[in-house]
């Protein structure tokens, strides 16, 4: 049976003092055994924010899992007791498979401290990264059908800009002819120049439109764009 309960100091008692409102408390681990196992723990772990990371420890100081600790600035030791009894943390993880390893850590630590097997812990991680995936592949679908669709309402908007580009065309062909016979007409056309200035003036203004409508139109494909880049990142 996997025992992965908090320590009672550390969540229960925290949780009955304060209620259920008070912040999530983060939950500390050390982690013994710096060999693959535990390499692959500590990267884990350091991804998830409610979570953090004390130490590593292993008798090999070239073990692999203290490069990724020191570039973490997670304590790397070879000296397990001295390690374990200065800095108390909710949760140890025993990454190096040995029953006799598991026997000195229970040894050093109080009660207080859960004590988990490398095998329930990548059994656990990995049962957590598996949802995280599961969970990323349907937002990533979600996300994508979203951008579908906001292509199809860029390329609409398009067609839309290019009817008001050529409305506005014709609309200053109109009020070119209503000047010119504004111009043939004397004192009797005065009214045709009226009705040139305010066509010129409404093609004008349905152009500067039409612009910032583009403008706005050139962000939204921008920020398909970075969608793309997100869905990327998105693994």
């Amino acid at each position: 049976m996997i025992m992965f309960r908090p320590a009672a100091s550390a969540l229960d008692n925290d949780m009955s003092d304060k209620g259920p409102s008070r912040e999530q408390k983060t939950i500390t681990i050390g982690i013994v055994g710096g060999g693959r196992g535990g390499n692959q723990i500590l990267k884990y772990i350091a991804g998830i924010g409610s979570f953090k990371v004390l130490y590593v420890v292993d008798v090999n100081p070239a073990a692999v899992a203290f490069e990724s600790a020191r570039r973490l600035g997670i304590i790397a030791s070879t000296s397990m007791e001295t390690t374990l009894k200065s800095n108390p943390v909710d949760f140890i993880i025993e990454a190096t498979g040995s029953r006799t390893v598991y026997d000195r850590i229970a040894a050093i630590v109080s009660d207080s401290t859960e004590i988990l097997n490398s095998k329930s812990a990548l059994l656990i991680f990995n049962m957590l990264d598996e949802s995280r995936k599961m969970t990323n592949s349907r937002v990533k679908k979600d996300i994508e059908a979203i951008r579908s669709d906001i292509v199809a309402e860029t390329e609409r908007v398009n067609h839309f800009l290019q009817d008001i580009n050529g409305i506005t065309v014709g609309m200053k062909i109109l009020a070119m002819n209503a000047s010119v016979e504004a111009a043939r007409s004397g004192a009797h056309g005065r009214g045709f120049g009226v009705v040139a200035e305010e066509i010129k003036s409404v093609s004008e203004r349905t152009r500067a439109l039409a612009k910032n409508i583009e403008k706005i139109n050139d962000s939204i494909v921008e920020m398909s764009t970075r969608i793309d880049q997100s869905l990327e990142n998105l693994k």
